[in-house]
């Protein structure tokens, strides 16, 4: 439509259900297609073959004159493009020093974002949203003009300067030239310059969950989602999992209270009777049981 905006697509053979084509032929399986333009000019069949290309045909090529055929691989054969992640050997900073992405753990506080004044902040992972040590996928590497080099599935987001504007975009849509956020040995916000972009197929595929949607690996800022083109809006679906997160940290935190209010009044420093300062088995229970449903009353009043 946009190349030829009175020229409509042309399909002269799919699925073939009559035997007209070889043995083995896709148009068997509903993996292939014969395409012309709908006005049938030769001379836009070398166009229409780039845009099949475009369009993600893995396979593209003039089968006769009259036609071009077009075929795609089965799902089985292709990396698994419905993750965004990170690899298991990328490192990160967290405030007890760096650690790999395979050692992370829910709970670590990371390098996560840059504030305005371009000093590195800290955020707690909060979740993993995917994590598989033996998954082989095909990676996008990137590096950089400071001698960064990071591997991450094509769809997860990274943030990149164009036009003077921060965007978040596909890292397989990153070339070089490019410039994004890095971290400066001195810890602050850095354009590098990508210097070169290649694929690089790995095991191993993880991807934490920060509670600020982003996160510096090996000194790279990238958002925490893929998929979703748009960062912003990909965080906004996020917000029932932070949401929660916060809630499980308040209701922990509230049972610790009440647990280290039962102790204090089971104290042995107060001067009481025998039977009181030293409580039997039954009393030990009895006030675990206490302890117990005075959690359960905070986290039901939080969530009210």
């Amino acid at each position: 439509m946009n190349q030829w905006p009175s020229v409509r697509l042309r399909v002269t053979e799919g699925f073939d259900e009559d035997g007209y084509h070889a043995p083995g032929s896709l148009h068997y399986s509903g993996r292939a297609v014969d395409i012309t333009t709908s006005d049938r000019d030769t001379s836009k069949y070398g166009m229409l073959a780039r845009l099949a290309v475009e369009a993600g045909f893995d396979w593209v090529y003039f089968e006769s004159r009259s036609h071009i055929h077009c075929s795609v691989k089965k799902e089985s054969t292709m990396p698994n493009k419905n993750i965004g992640c990170f690899q298991g050997t990328s490192t990160v900073m967290t405030s007890d020093g760096y650690k790999k992405m395979v050692d992370l753990k829910i709970g670590d506080e990371v390098v996560s974002k840059f504030e305005v004044n371009g000093i590195l902040s800290f955020s707690k992972v909060i979740a993993f949203l995917h994590r598989d040590e033996h998954m082989n996928v095909t990676f996008v590497r990137l590096q950089t003009n400071n001698s960064n080099i990071l591997l991450l599935t094509q769809r997860h987001l990274l943030f990149k300067w164009e036009n003077k504007i921060l965007t978040a975009t596909y890292a397989m849509h990153i070339k070089e030239g490019d410039f994004i956020y890095t971290r400066s040995v001195a810890n602050q916000t850095m354009l590098a310059a990508v210097t070169n972009v290649s694929l690089s197929t790995q095991k191993g595929v993880y991807a934490p969950l920060t509670e600020s949607g982003t996160i510096v690996v090996d000194g790279i800022w990238a958002s925490c989602y893929a998929e979703v083109a748009s960062h912003n809006l990909a965080h906004a679906l996020f917000f029932p999992v932070r949401f929660l997160h916060v809630i499980k940290t308040i209701a922990i935190s509230v049972c610790r209270v009440v647990l280290k209010i039962l102790d204090f009044l089971n104290c042995d420093s107060w001067s009481l009777p025998e039977d009181i300062a030293k409580p039997s088995e039954e009393r030990i229970v009895r006030n675990e049981f206490i302890g117990i449903q005075g959690c359960c009353v905070g986290l039901f009043v939080l969530i009210l």
